[in-house]
C-alpha cells in the first residue's frame, strides 16, 4: 500500500471554525444564565450577550454547512464529528435558555420585592428618628409603608410554585440597624412565616433553581448569592464599623 493510500483525509477547517465558534458562544453565555451568580467585568456585561448571540448564531450556520460538506465529500476530508458537536453545543445553549425562560419573571420579581422592602426601611427610619421597626414586628410595620399591592410584595413567586404559600418569604435580621455598615444584611430569603427574624439559621436557597437565594444590605442593594457564599455575610458588625448617628 503507498503512503498516499495510508494518509488520512485533512479536517475540514471549516468544521473547525464552527466548533470553535460554537465554544466561543458557551463560554461568553454561562456568565448570563439563569444558573450563574457571579458578578462579571463591565466589558463581559456590555459585549457578552451580544458575543454569545452571534456566536450561538454563526455557530449554527457553520456547524450546518460544514457537515454538509463533509457529507458531500465522500471522505476526502473529515471533520463531520466537529460540525456534530458544534451542533450538540448549539442545542444544549438553547434547550437551556428556553427551559429557563420561566425563572426569569420569578427572579425578577423576588429582586425587585426586597428592593421595594429596603425603600419601606429607609422611610420608616426616617419617621423614627433613625431607627429601623423591632424585628419581632416588621412585616406589620413595614407594610404600612409600601405601595398597593402589599401583600404580593411579601411573596417569593419562586417559592409559591414550590408549595410554600406563607405570607412572607423574607426574614430580617435584628442586629442589623441604619447605621451598621452598608454590606451588613438586612433582609434575606427565608420559608414561608410573617415577622420572621433571625440569622443564617433561617437563610433558604430552595426557592431558586441552583441553590440561590436574595439578600438585601444595610445600603439597599439586592444580590443573588449561592449557598457556599451565606458564611461570608456579615451578619453583625463590630465595635469599630458602627457608624455614629448624626446629630439632630
Amino acid at each position: 500500500m503507498s503512503e498516499t493510500e495510508n494518509k488520512k483525509p485533512p479536517i475540514s477547517k471549516l468544521a473547525i471554525a464552527s466548533l470553535l465558534v460554537a465554544l466561543t458562544g458557551l463560554c461568553f453565555y454561562i456568565p448570563f444564565s439563569p444558573f450563574c451568580s457571579y458578578d462579571h467585568s463591565e466589558f463581559v456585561n456590555i459585549a457578552g450577550p451580544w458575543i454569545a448571540f452571534l456566536s450561538i448564531l454563526s455557530g449554527a450556520a457553520l456547524g450546518i454547512i460544514a457537515y454538509n460538506h463533509v457529507r458531500r465529500k465522500k471522505g476526502i476530508i473529515r471533520g463531520r464529528i466537529f460540525s456534530i458537536s458544534a451542533l450538540i453545543i448549539i442545542a444544549s445553549i438553547v434547550s437551556i435558555a428556553l427551559l429557563s425562560v420561566d425563572m426569569i419573571p420569578d427572579l425578577s420579581r423576588c429582586g425587585n420585592n426586597l428592593s421595594r422592602l429596603g425603600k419601606a426601611f429607609l422611610l420608616y427610619s426616617y419617621n423614627h428618628e433613625g431607627k429601623y421597626p423591632n424585628a419581632g414586628k416588621w412585616c406589620d410595620e413595614i407594610a404600612k409603608y409600601l405601595d398597593s399591592p402589599v401583600k404580593e410584595q411579601f411573596i417569593c413567586p419562586a417559592a409559591i410554585k414550590h408549595r410554600d404559600k406563607g405570607r412572607c418569604h423574607y426574614s430580617m435580621n435584628p442586629n442589623c440597624e441604619p447605621n451598621s455598615p452598608p454590606d451588613t444584611v438586612l433582609l434575606f430569603e427565608t420559608k414561608g412565616g410573617w415577622n420572621q427574624c433571625g440569622g443564617p439559621e433561617l437563610f433558604t436557597v430552595e426557592h431558586h433553581e441552583g441553590q440561590r437565594a436574595f439578600v438585601l444590605y444595610n445600603n439597599g442593594d439586592v444580590k443573588l448569592i449561592k449557598s457556599e457564599d451565606i458564611g461570608k455575610l456579615k451578619w453583625k458588625a463590630e465595635a469599630n464599623e458602627v457608624n455614629q448617628p448624626a446629630s439632630r
